[in-house]
């Protein structure tokens, strides 16, 4: 008798979010990515408003962003912003699915990272 097993899920990866990357297709999916989760900004706006309020985060240079990947698809965005070289900073992390369950590894990883370049 057979038995079935479910598929290992596939590791996430995270990649330095460039914008504008060059790709308009790319940052128009980055831009709708954001702008359906208005919780990451503390003003109310409409989705324009939105819109242009990330592309401004986007394109501080105090900002950086990652992108996480599974496979091709981007399934999550992690932020550090008000960075203090050596101090201290503001983390953000935001998935597509609103689940952090099988992340932990993944943002861990990433924190770490940040701690040792910032």
């Amino acid at each position: 008798m057979a038995s079935a097993s479910s598929p290992s899920p596939s590791p996430l990866l995270t990649a330095p979010i460039q914008f504008p990357s060059g790709d308009r297709d790319r940052d128009t999916a980055l831009l709708d990515f954001l702008v359906a989760h208005p919780s990451w900004l503390s003003v109310p706006l409409d989705d324009a408003g939105r819109r242009i309020m990330f592309m401004v985060i986007l394109t501080d240079p105090r900002n950086r962003f990652w992108g996480v990947w599974d496979g091709e698809n981007l399934v999550g965005v992690l932020y550090l912003g008000e960075i203090v070289p050596s101090l201290g900073g503001t983390v953000h992390f935001v998935f597509l699915d609103r689940k952090l369950v099988g992340k932990r590894r993944t943002i861990l990883r990433w924190l770490g990272a940040c701690f040792t370049e910032y």
